[in-house]
């Protein structure tokens, strides 16, 4: 549960996400390095996730009680398998790179419960279909040029074991997004 005394500004772009191991985050931020062009701005280990619902402002009562509903969410850790690299929206005018992920029977349960709450707590939910990813770099803002990845291996077996409730802060080289509140998954993998 976070604190109360949390700075009304830190609610302004809150999001739901799912924080892999810290020996998995290592892993997918070499992968990065590998993979990202050298003009793109490569996220620290710490900020990777995988974004469950964006609710950008959100009142502080609806993040008290989002913050409360981890731990009933809180279930197993998910193994999740990358599926490619992409330069989204579009490799010839790219805003991110980003590592996909295959979206698992466990995941997308997950999901739909998170959505549940999402909307007892009469959030919006996306409309656009979900996909699941791990932003791992950066473009420079109106970058010239298209983009391609460097050719890496997939990273199989990327271990997802914490659900936090994120809020974006000025970006530093060291940390881009603060927890306001976290659960850590425990139980047997889902995949």
């Amino acid at each position: 549960m976070p604190s109360t005394d949390i700075d009304e500004r830190l609610w302004n772009r809150c999001f739901l996400a799912l924080a892999p191991a810290a020996s998995d985050a290592r892993r997918i931020a070499r992968l990065a390095a590998m993979a990202a062009p050298q003009d793109a701005h490569r996220l620290a280990a710490v900020d990777l996730h995988i974004t469950l619902a964006f609710f950008g402002r959100i009142a502080p009562a609806a993040g008290h009680a989002l913050a409360a509903v981890l731990q009933h969410l809180a279930d197993a850790p998910l193994m999740l398998d990358m599926s490619g690299l992409a330069c989204w929206p579009d490799p010839r005018r790219p805003r991110v790179l980003v590592a996909e992920f295959t979206a698992s029977p466990a995941l997308l349960a997950l999901l739909a419960q998170v959505h549940g709450h999402m909307r007892a707590l009469g959030l919006p939910i996306e409309q656009r279909p979900y996909r699941p990813h791990v932003t791992l770099a950066r473009f420079p803002y109106r970058r010239a040029g298209a983009a391609q990845p460097a050719p890496v291996p997939m990273l199989q077996a990327c271990r997802f074991d914490a659900l936090a409730l994120y809020t974006s802060l000025a970006p530093t080289p060291v940390q881009r997004y603060r927890p306001l509140a976290q659960a850590h998954l425990r139980g047997p993998l889902a995949h």
